[in-house]
Order: structure tokens, then C-alpha cells, then sequence
């Protein structure tokens, strides 16, 4: 990429950012302002892990859809339920992440628990879907 690309993916993205945080704010009715210098450090912050917490968990996931689909174990059944659980566990942390740090309100961190859940569901759903499902 050229400098100037580069430095417009960076405004796009802070933009984007900007933008959720607005939106967040309006879901929980927050007219507390931040000042520039911390909000540019928690949007930072966010662009940093939340596509690698989000990216892990779909791995993780696709990982498991594949062992089921392929039909290979070879764990036991605790570190199954463990790689199970763990996806689940990384898009709770990264929607707490999210629901803590961009909002200038407290956020209970029940929400950010149903949130990673149906985020959970619905990558499930998608891979049970029978566009997924290879032909034999």
C-alpha cells in the first residue's frame, strides 16, 4: 500500500469506530463525552484486538466444525468440552471488551454474555446451513 492508502484505511477505520461508538452511546443513552486523546486509544484498542479475538473464535470454531465434519476425534472429552467452550468464551471477551470500553456508561457484562452467545448461535447456525454442507 502507498502512504496515502494507508492513511486512509487508518481515518476509515477510526471512522468506523467513531461511528459504533455514536451508536453504542444512543443504545444506552449516554450524552458523557470522552476526551480525544482517550478515545483515540480505546478505538486503537478495539481495532487491535477485536479482529484478533473475533478472528480466534472463528477459527476455533471452523476447527470444530471440521473435526464433526470429518468425523476425526482423537481428543479426549474434556479437552473436547474445553475446545468447545472456548469459542464461546472468546466472543464473550471480546463483545465485554467492546460493551466496556466504547460506551461512557457501565454496561452489564450480562449483555456482553448474550451477545457472545447469539454470536456463537449464529456462526453455528451458518455452518449447519446446507450451502455449507459438502456434496458426496
Amino acid at each position: 500500500m502507498t502512504a496515502v492508502g494507508t492513511c486512509g484505511l487508518i481515518v476509515t477505520a477510526l471512522l468506523l469506530i467513531y461511528s459504533v461508538d455514536t451508536v453504542l452511546n444512543s443504545i444506552w443513552r449516554s450524552k458523557n463525552k470522552r476526551p480525544i486523546i482517550f478515545s483515540f486509544a480505546v478505538y486503537w484498542m478495539v481495532l487491535t484486538l477485536s479482529p484478533l479475538l473475533a478472528g480466534a473464535s472463528m477459527v476455533l470454531s471452523s476447527y470444530l466444525f471440521s473435526l464433526t465434519w470429518l468425523n476425526v476425534s482423537g481428543a479426549n472429552g474434556l479437552l473436547t468440552l474445553l475446545l468447545r467452550i472456548f469459542p464461546l468464551l472468546l466472543s464473550c471477551a471480546s463483545f465485554w471488551l467492546l460493551y466496556s470500553l466504547v460506551p461512557t456508561v457501565r454496561v452489564p457484562a450480562r449483555d456482553a454474555l448474550v451477545a457472545g452467545s447469539l454470536f456463537e448461535l449464529g456462526k453455528n447456525l451458518g455452518c449447519m446451513s446446507p450451502c455449507f454442507r459438502p456434496t458426496s
